[in-house]
């Protein structure tokens, strides 16, 4: 239960929203030469979208129907980015930015769960390849599952969705082996 143990007292109120100039700078500490830098650019203004209120608990619930609006619109972004290009491997868009993209699927799809989980089913499968040649971090790909797993059937099989409860241990080991974890 990795990520459960991870969260126990951490403080979150000082986490500070992402900037353009932050993700600038990133961009710019990587070498990008053969990497794609218009998609980079769209990632990194994707991101943007899917932070602008998520940063801080406090500072989200007040806002949850603009980032509700903004997850809709990195959804559809994300939709033709995906189609267009795949899921953008590290080696389309670098070490810094491989696993964006996966992040936007956990988060977006919309509020009506059933289309909410078809969203992230519907791209699954990009991520779980991507993540089998290495260009996916685990992490990523295990908080994709448990928030399918949560619109799903109200389990986990991680822990990276506080209070939800998990499967039981025989169910998440069928489920790892399924996924190739």
């Amino acid at each position: 239960y990795f990520y459960s143990h991870l969260l126990e007292g951490c403080d979150l109120s000082s986490i500070e929203p992402r900037s353009l100039e932050a993700e600038m700078a990133k961009k710019q500490a990587q070498d990008l030469s053969g990497l794609n830098e218009p998609l980079i650019d769209q990632l990194i203004a994707l991101m943007l979208k899917d932070q602008r209120y998520r940063y801080r608990s406090s500072v989200y619930h007040q806002h949850l129907e603009e980032q509700h609006a903004l997850d809709e619109e990195v959804a559809q972004e994300l939709s033709q980015l995906l189609d267009t290009y795949g899921y953008p491997v590290k080696d389309l868009v670098g070490e810094a930015f491989k696993n964006y993209a996966c992040l936007f699927i956990e988060h977006a799809g919309g509020r009506d769960v059933p289309s909410n989980l078809a969203f992230k089913e519907k791209y699954l499968p990009l991520v779980l390849e991507a993540y089998q040649q290495g260009q996916v971090e685990r992490n990523y790909l295990a908080m994709l599952l448990d928030r399918i797993h949560l619109f799903r059937d109200g389990k986990q099989l991680f822990g990276s969705q506080l209070g939800i409860p998990f499967y039981d241990e025989a169910k998440r080991q069928q489920l790892k082996v399924e996924y190739g974890l």
